[in-house]
Order: C-alpha cells, then sequence, then structure tokens
C-alpha cells in the first residue's frame, strides 16, 4: 500500500547535485474529491526552479496507477519518511507534524453559496469518539494556547509586556461546558458575559485558586492591587456599591471559620455590619455568647434603639413559685458631688446608658439620667432587692448583694 515517502523532483537542471528534495504523499484511486490525475504533479510554489510541470522521480519503485496529490516543500526530518511540516510562510502545513511560520495564520469564514454558511463555527477541534488510548494515564485536550513571556530589550522599548494565551470576542467571550454539562444556547444568548463557564450539580462552573483565587471589579471601579495583596483571600470583589452580593433561599452569605470569625465586616465611619429584615429580626446570633460588643476607648459595647417599643427586652425565663415578698430597704452607694472619689462613672456619658462597677466583689448597677451639659453627665444607682445566692432556696444578707 503507498504511504508517505521521500522523492526526488527533477527541474531539468544538470548536474544531478542541483536536483530538490521535497515530500509528497501518495493517495490510491478510490472514491472523492480529487484534483489531480495519476502520473502527474502539482507545480512545485514557491520552488526557486518550479517554472513548469516538473517530472517526479520516486526514489525507489512506486505502484503503477497512484496519484500523487500534495507536494510540499521542505526537508525529511531523520529516520521519519512522512517528512516535516511547514516551516516557512506560504508553506502547506501538514497535520501531524510541526508547522512553524514567521507570519500569522487567519482562517475567515465566506458565505459559498445561496443557502448562506452552513455551520455555526469556523475551526472545529475534536478527538475521534471523545476518546483515544494514551500510554499514560491522562486525557487529551483540545487546544494548548501559549502567549510569550515577558522580554526584556535592553533598548529604547524597555520591556515587551506579555502576551496572552487566548483572546476572544463575541456575545460572550468564552464559553465552557463540562463534559456532563450539555450545551445551551438560548443560556448563551442571554448571559452575554465574558467569561460563561457551566458545570453540573456535581462540579463547578467557575474554579480559581490563587492570590487570591477569584477577582471581581465593578465596571467603574478602578483596579487596586494593594488591596488584592491585603489578605490571602478565595474571592475578593470591589466595587463603588457593593463589593460581594449574595441572594439565596437557605441564606444569602455564608461565612465558616474553625478557629477564628465566620463574617467579619469592617468600616471607617459606617456600621462594620448591618443586619435587616422586614419582618424578623435584623441580626441573630447563637453561640457562647449569641452575641458580644466591645466597644472602642469610651464607645459603647452595644447600642438599643427602638421608634416606638422598648429599647432592650430581656425575655423572663419561666421558672417555679418565687416565694413571697418581704419589705427591705436597700443600701445605696454614698455619693458627693462636693467630695472627691466615689465611683468612677463615666463623664461623657449619654442618657439611658448602663453601666457596672465592681468593688471588691460586689457589683453596683448605675443608669445616666442625663447628657453632659454645662457639667458632667449625672448618673444614679440601680437600687436592687436581696442578693441571692444559688445553693439550694437559701438567700444571702444584705451584705452579700
Amino acid at each position: 500500500m503507498p504511504d508517505w515517502g521521500v522523492y526526488v523532483l527533477d527541474t531539468g537542471v544538470e548536474p544531478e547535485s542541483d536536483r530538490t528534495t521535497l515530500n509528497a504523499r501518495l493517495r490510491l484511486p478510490g472514491p472523492g474529491p480529487t484534483d489531480s490525475k495519476p502520473g502527474h504533479a502539482h507545480r512545485a510554489r514557491d520552488h526557486p526552479r518550479g517554472v513548469g510541470p516538473l517530472t517526479l522521480l520516486p526514489n525507489g519503485p512506486a505502484p503503477p496507477g497512484d496519484e500523487w496529490d500534495h507536494l510540499s516543500p521542505g526537508h525529511p526530518e531523520e529516520g521519519d519518511p512522512m517528512g516535516a511540516g511547514a516551516d516557512n510562510a506560504g508553506d502547506d502545513m501538514v497535520v501531524g507534524r510541526t508547522n512553524e511560520s514567521e507570519q500569522r495564520t487567519i482562517l475567515v469564514a465566506k458565505g459559498g453559496d445561496d443557502n448562506g454558511y452552513g455551520e455555526d463555527h469556523v475551526l472545529r477541534v475534536a478527538i475521534e469518539n471523545d476518546r483515544v488510548l494514551r500510554d499514560v494515564p491522562e486525557g487529551v485536550d483540545a487546544i494548548h494556547a501559549t502567549g510569550t513571556v515577558a522580554l526584556p530589550t535592553g533598548g529604547a522599548i524597555g520591556t515587551i509586556p506579555p502576551g496572552n494565551g487566548l483572546v476572544a470576542s463575541g456575545a460572550n467571550g468564552t464559553v465552557g461546558y463540562v463534559h456532563d454539562a450539555p450545551r445551551d444556547k438560548p443560556q448563551e444568548q442571554q448571559v452575554h458575559a465574558g467569561v460563561l463557564a457551566v458545570g453540573t450539580a456535581a462540579s463547578p462552573g467557575v474554579f480559581g485558586r490563587g492570590a487570591p483565587g477569584v477577582v471581581g471589579y465593578s465596571q467603574d471601579a478602578a483596579r487596586d492591587v494593594t488591596w488584592e495583596a491585603e489578605d490571602p483571600s478565595a474571592v475578593c470583589g470591589r466595587a463603588t456599591g457593593i463589593g460581594v452580593r449574595g441572594k439565596g433561599d437557605d441564606g444569602g452569605v455564608r461565612g465558616e471559620s474553625e478557629n477564628n470569625f465566620g463574617v467579619e465586616g469592617k468600616s471607617t465611619l459606617a456600621s462594620g455590619v448591618r443586619g435587616a429584615s422586614e419582618q424578623s429580626t435584623g441580626v441573630h446570633g447563637e453561640g457562647s455568647p449569641g452575641v458580644f460588643g466591645l466597644g472602642a476607648e469610651t464607645g459603647n459595647g452595644g447600642v438599643f434603639e427602638s421608634e416606638k417599643g422598648a429599647q432592650l427586652r430581656l425575655p423572663p425565663r419561666r421558672t417555679g413559685r418565687l416565694g413571697p415578698t418581704v419589705p427591705t430597704t436597700p443600701e445605696a452607694v454614698l455619693v458627693s458631688e462636693l467630695r472627691r472619689g466615689g465611683p468612677g462613672l463615666p463623664k461623657n456619658g449619654r442618657a439611658g446608658e448602663f453601666t457596672t462597677l465592681e468593688d471588691a466583689g460586689k457589683c453596683t448597677l448605675w443608669f445616666c439620667v442625663s447628657d453632659p451639659g454645662p457639667g458632667l453627665a449625672r448618673w444614679a444607682q440601680v437600687l436592687l432587692g436581696l442578693g441571692v445566692r444559688r445553693t439550694g432556696l437559701t438567700s444571702t444578707s444584705n451584705d452579700e448583694r
């Protein structure tokens, strides 16, 4: 059966050293399109002596009646009867070989008949039956694309920046599906994204790994590489509006951590974390404690306001009978505005604030009754009833309140 071979192209020029070696492919006669006749060789395009019909002399016997349908200038690879691929602009490309060119290659789709262009693509790269046997446990990728790396020139042009591996534009710049995800053309026409990635219930549409793994900016937000590098985050979002927004039937945003906060909010001039709900709790905390607030410097640990209701509610726990009541006279801390000393209450307190003070193991509760005016804020001690130590049903004396 004829196959690839190395042949000598006789240009009619002597001596024999002026003959040129080319690569040719034999094709057996049979059904299918052909543009050559048995015994006929194409004109050697771009060959320095290819100025007329050429005679092809086989380097060895060849079966009669074969067709020669393709010639490509070049030199055969050592030990390879098939020969090399193209190595100059204008050469014919050879499948299964490395083809080189000092100029770019362009494929242009054109309307060929009255029915218009027949396919929905210009170039298709595929694998027969979607699988091919290999001697290593790895699949076969359809396309590999590698751009240039940065090139310091040492001249006035400076360093040439790196190039991209792939640049694409369209209704979506790039559309990717995992194998198990069927193609969805209506969705492709709806999305209009730079990258549209589709996974399945068991695989992600987009997976990013890096520092950070995924970065997103709103259209009008300038890039801030310093901010990106502040934390090794998996996802970073920056915008003139909301940086990251989530909406879901089972929670909008969820954060988890084994040994640190699950969700962190930070702001310079406004609240670090804000929760709002139309018909339920704005912020719900569960834990030990459920909610913890720490005020910086003289700030409050927590502020509670209400438009018409009570600012703070402590739902009572149900218990058994509390027992009989008895008259009692609570003891108060003696405070004189004319005397130095006394409890260390915040001088810039705000009306409605509570604070507790401890002295020698005893705790007292204080309530701010007026804001600072011409003088300091005014505080009043909240007097309580008998203290109870929970050892059975025995109560303590007033000295142990």
